[in-house]
């Protein structure tokens, strides 16, 4: 295939009415939602678009990852209650991210304002390594190694900080 060839089938598409009214459409369509996430999600539930985006992907992965090993691997039947609890979990977690970050903001003691910064930031990262483990549970029972491997990478290290935090406490509960 030639040069010209190549560019003259990319540009195929393009000469066809529905696909530009489509992408128009859809365009349109991600613009305003981009807007309504820009303007509304930091102001009402204290979460920047980019977490929203990060958590929202991986919330979707996990219910996906877990769809194919309950329903496509397993033969088990949908069950829509799974799927509504996972829906109020998301629910839950946008609202004390939103509670946290009003209560910083409303708050008249200012001593107490960094505290909700860190209450939200752990909330944060706790609600990721959630999804992320969730997702590595899913994965292991598809026997999907290379999905494994890579959220062990990303989980390796808290898991470590997790274990050294353990056995401080366990120590100072055997002092006491």
């Amino acid at each position: 295939m030639t040069t010209k060839q190549y560019i003259s089938y990319i540009l195929e598409p393009m000469t066809k009415p529905l696909i530009i009214s489509a992408s128009m459409f859809t365009t349109m369509v991600l613009t305003a939602v981009n807007w309504f996430l820009d303007v509304f999600i930091p102001e009402w539930v204290g979460l920047s678009v980019p977490l929203f985006f990060i958590y929202f992907l991986l919330a979707l992965l996990d219910t996906i990852t877990g769809i194919l090993n309950k329903v496509v691997k397993n033969g088990d039947e949908f069950k829509s209650y799974i799927f509504a609890k996972k829906l109020l979990a998301i629910c839950v977690i946008l609202i004390s991210l939103g509670l946290t970050m009003h209560l910083e903001v409303y708050t008249k003691l200012e001593w107490i304002k960094p505290l909700f910064e860190v209450v939200r930031l752990f909330l944060y990262v706790g609600f990721i390594i959630w999804e992320f483990s969730s997702i590595r549970e899913n994965s292991k029972e598809l026997e999907w190694t290379s999905v494994v491997s890579v959220i062990d990478i990303i989980l390796l290290p808290l898991n470590m900080f997790s274990d050294v935090l353990k056995s401080k406490l366990k120590s100072k509960e055997d002092e006491n």
